[in-house]
């Protein structure tokens, strides 16, 4: 019987557990924290710079830093969150973290890969006349493409971070009927990083343009929308995975001790 994802507690369970946990995460971790910020000011500026001296370098090395910095945050928030472990003293980087940092640059490199696509075919399909109905089709196919993947990514993510290893196959199987809610799911950071543009707006009133300010707001943004979605994905996994894992094993174990009785 194919495992449907209840949308709305699980909604409720992720705020829920922010509210709880959110401040001890941070607290417990501040060495974490502060790579992530750093990591994304310095991704940002290497970004800056890469755009000035038109460095494919540059551009490259910005964004394994962007995809770095927020890896050993993640993964000591996920095993906080399913494990109930406290974040290791010191900077560790095992295998939950090599294979973490994988999946995101795995990830990276899908976009990257649809985003060339859709130039393709965009301009493949464009002529005098503007874009044929072939082109506006299958450049809609490869903007919702990623959309197939987000349910994959949500229970890779917190698998690597507790074991190393990811179950691809299992993965697959458990996103069959639930990849709109998993969308769902990874738009829960919108309104608050909404909210973040709006204080930059109105209250900060600073400009959206290269600054020391306008680095620590995206880095600040960055670690908030970091922070719920890690969350997400891992009340997700612990309800698609974990949970129907320890019902199994109380089965297992009520039917033996009904067997020995």
């Amino acid at each position: 019987m194919q495992q449907k994802l209840p949308l709305f507690r699980v909604i409720r369970q992720i705020f829920d557990t922010l509210g709880d946990h959110g401040g001890q995460m941070l607290a417990q971790a501040p060495q974490l924290v502060a790579i992530l910020l750093a990591g994304s000011c310095l991704a940002m500026y290497m970004g800056q710079l890469a755009v000035i001296q038109h460095s494919i370098l540059l551009e490259v090395a910005s964004w394994l830093v962007l995809v770095a910095a927020p890896v050993l945050a993640a993964v000591a928030w996920h095993r906080r969150i399913l494990l109930d472990e406290a974040p290791r003293a010191g900077l560790v980087a095992g295998k939950p973290e090599r294979m973490y940092f994988l999946l995101g640059v795995a990830g990276s490199l899908v976009l990257f890969v649809l985003a060339t696509l859709r130039l393709f075919v965009f301009v493949w399909t464009t002529g005098p006349e503007g874009t044929n109905a072939l082109g506006i089709l299958l450049t809609s196919v490869l903007w919702l493409a990623p959309l197939y993947f987000t349910g994959h990514l949500f229970l890779a993510l917190p698998e690597a971070a507790l074991t190393g290893k990811v179950n691809l196959r299992r993965i697959h199987a458990l996103t069959r009927g639930n990849k709109l809610r998993f969308v769902v799911l990874a738009l829960l950071p919108i309104p608050i990083l909404l909210l973040l543009e709006l204080v930059r707006i109105f209250l900060l009133q600073m400009p959206r343009m290269p600054s020391p300010g306008f680095y620590v707001y995206n880095a600040v943004s960055m670690l908030v929308g970091s922070l719920v979605t890690v969350t997400s994905m891992s009340v997700c996994y612990r309800v698609l995975v974990l949970q129907p894992q320890t019902q199994a094993r109380e089965a297992a174990l009520a039917a033996a001790v009904s067997n020995e009785g």
